[in-house]
C-alpha cells in the first residue's frame, strides 16, 4: 500500500509521533512522542523558573536574600534558566525535523515490495581502527 508522504508529515506537525503512527512504526511513535514530551516539559520548566527567579530578584531590597542568593545572583540564576529553555527549544526542533524526514522516508518505502530484497542483510560493522562501514549480505 502507498501512503501519501504529505499526509505523514502533516500528521507529524500536527502531534508528535501521529506521523510514524500513520506510517506503522508503533515503536518509532513512541519514541518520538517521549522525546517531543521531554523537550516541551523542559522548555516549560526552566521558562517557569527564570520568571520564578526573576520575581524574587525584582521583589528583594538591597541586601536581602532568598534562599541563600543575592538579587544578582538571582539574576543570573534567571538568565541562565533562560539560556537552557533555549536549547530545549532548539533539541525540540531538531527531534521535529528527524521525525519529519523519518515520517516523510517511510511513507516513501511503503510502496517497496520487502518480499523481492528478503535475502539482503545490511549490517553496521565496525573495524579494528575505530573506522565505521556497512557489510552487505545476501542468502540464497
Amino acid at each position: 500500500m502507498r501512503l501519501d508522504s504529505r499526509v505523514a508529515m502533516a500528521s507529524t506537525a500536527l502531534f508528535p509521533g501521529l506521523g510514524q503512527l500513520y506510517t506503522g512504526g508503533k515503536k518509532r511513535t513512541a519514541v518520538y512522542m517521549a522525546l517531543e514530551t521531554l523537550c516541551l516539559v523542559n522548555i516549560v520548566r526552566e521558562e517557569m523558573r527564570s520568571v520564578n527567579y526573576r520575581r524574587h530578584a525584582d521583589s528583594l531590597s538591597e541586601g536581602e536574600i532568598w534562599r541563600g542568593r543575592t538579587p544578582e545572583q538571582l539574576e543570573a540564576d534567571s538568565v541562565r534558566s533562560h539560556e537552557e529553555s533555549v536549547d530545549w527549544r532548539w533539541t525540540l526542533a531538531a527531534v521535529m525535523v528527524f521525525a519529519f524526514m523519518d515520517s516523510y522516508d517511510y511513507s516513501h518505502l511503503s510502496s517497496f515490495d520487502m518480499e523481492e530484497i528478503e535475502g539482503l542483510t545490511l549490517l553496521p560493522i565496525l573495524g579494528p581502527d575505530e573506522r565505521v562501514g556497512l557489510q552487505l549480505g545476501l542468502s540464497f
